[in-house]
């Protein structure tokens, strides 16, 4: 679930500060960009936190030598970028390992050729499976505190079976949350013309809204909880 999580924290205040900088007259770049319909992970990082990714390839990989160097070179340039990158999040083992794990697999890639060309139907679909799962796999890293309990939660995938033992409240917000995102994302993506919040519908917009409202109080963390990326 930490993937979900800390997409909707982080993507969540950067729309945050998006909206509040559009209503003083200020338009922010897009900081997040559906990042888990990515089909290769050089596409997830077109696509998550923006921003940052800009900032490093104008400031360390392009004056690195970038692409414009042998490929040996342009691996290395890749994943001293990726390794940086790690260790701006913390001075933490788990982070300059993830970061680390980013960049190997980013030289993987561009040493097979994946993300050059444009893929469909049931190949995109493999990809972008397999993309979500090493993604998933290196948010592992990130959200430990310490390589001991990566390799824990690492083992424990291929060893512990049982489902979690979780509150039934906390279950169907997380779900309720979880159908919502989800649908936001996939009608974002797909270009779908359903949308509650803009029906032409008086009834239908205003029952959205007041069932969104009564969500957020029953189910919303209100105790001023910092966000997860404040820390960085």
């Amino acid at each position: 679930m930490f993937p979900f999580q800390i997409y909707g924290d982080f993507a969540g205040y950067s729309l945050i500060a998006i909206g509040i900088a559009k209503v003083l007259g200020f338009r922010l770049m897009e900081n997040f960009h559906r990042p888990y319909f990515a089909a290769s992970v050089g596409e997830f990082w077109h696509r998550w936190h923006i921003s940052l990714s800009t900032w490093f390839k104008d400031y360390v990989y392009i004056p690195l030598g970038g692409n414009r160097v042998g490929k040996l070179r342009n691996y290395f340039n890749l994943f001293v970028t990726f390794v940086v990158s790690g260790i701006w999040h913390g001075a933490n083992w788990t982070f300059l390992c993830w970061g680390s794990l980013h960049g190997l697999l980013l030289c993987v890639e561009k040493a097979l050729g994946i993300g050059k060309t444009k893929y469909s139907g049931f190949r995109k679909f493999c990809h972008w499976i397999i993309t979500f799962i090493l993604v998933c796999f290196a948010w592992i890293l990130f959200r430990a505190n310490n390589l001991h309990d990566a390799l824990t939660v690492i083992i424990g995938i291929f060893t512990d079976f049982e489902a979690p033992h979780k509150e039934y409240a906390n279950f169907i917000g997380i779900s309720l949350a979880m159908i919502i995102l989800a649908y936001k994302e996939l009608s974002d993506e797909f270009n779908w013309q359903i949308n509650p919040a803009e029906s032409k519908s008086w009834f239908v917009r205003h029952m959205y809204m007041i069932l969104m409202i009564a969500y957020i109080i029953l189910f919303g963390v209100l105790g001023g909880d910092q966000f997860i990326y404040f820390q960085f």
